[in-house]
């Protein structure tokens, strides 16, 4: 009985899991490996068997892409997985037929890592810009944030900003104005650029390092005076992050 037992919740684990990769990639249509390991919190090689079993089952499609500077595997959510978690009748975008450059799909990624990160931080909510058709209407902005987060501990919200290739020192003065802006008009009161690791974090920093002033309409404001506003954090660092 207790052998049956542990089969029974073994299997309702699994399916839990199949759940939680499912629901995901209705929101995102594909993903790859790490970030799955990444939602999951599981070791590799459980995170390859279930993936392996949810193919088996006709849940989802696996397909190898290939880009100029490397081969990246990526998973995607077919009608059966829709129905298997009850949304059969929801729209899903085609993976077949996606196409996307190195640069579009590192920014996808990281994107989803980054939500991932703060949903296991238990952040009240995490908003994407790109997902939301009103988001310019709410606010008067020349720049938009990837997403907005709301901590469930004080209500403050925050501007994420998913930094997967570098910009020029002259295109992050203008996004940090905007952000300016954005605090002043109490939109949010602090923004987050994410990284994917320490050395990117070491690049943007000597990017920032090369902003002396803020140009505003009659005058320039030193940048020292707005850093307070401002992190830079590698995904490994997501871990920790407290407002």
């Amino acid at each position: 009985m207790t052998h049956l037992m542990h089969i029974s919740h073994a299997v309702r684990r699994g399916q839990d899991k199949e759940r939680i990769v499912l629901r995901f990639l209705a929101l995102e249509t594909f993903t790859d490996f790490e970030t799955l390991c990444f939602l999951l919190q599981s070791a590799k090689s459980n995170t390859s068997t279930l993936l392996k079993r949810m193919v088996a089952k006709g849940f989802l499609i696996k397909r190898t892409v290939m880009l100029s500077s490397r081969k990246v595997n990526l998973w995607g959510i077919v009608d059966d997985g829709a129905i298997f978690l009850g949304e059969g009748d929801t729209f899903l975008r085609s993976f077949k037929g996606l196409r996307f450059s190195p640069n579009t799909l590192d920014q996808k990624l990281l994107f989803q890592r980054t939500s991932i990160a703060f949903s296991h931080l238990s952040w009240a909510t995490f908003h994407q810009s790109n997902y939301d058709s009103d988001f310019r209407k709410r606010y008067s902005l020349n720049h938009y944030p990837d997403a907005l987060v709301t901590s469930k501990h004080n209500g403050e919200t925050l501007a994420i900003e998913v930094e997967s290739r570098l910009k020029s020192p002259v295109r992050y003065r203008i996004i940090i104005k905007e952000h300016i802006l954005a605090k002043q008009q109490g939109f949010w009161s602090h923004v987050v650029f994410v990284v994917r690791d320490l050395e990117y974090k070491k690049m943007l920093r000597h990017r920032f390092n090369h902003i002396d002033y803020i140009p505003f309409d009659e005058s320039r404001q030193p940048f020292y005076c707005h850093e307070p506003m401002i992190s830079i954090l590698s995904l490994e660092e997501m871990s920790s992050f407290t407002p």
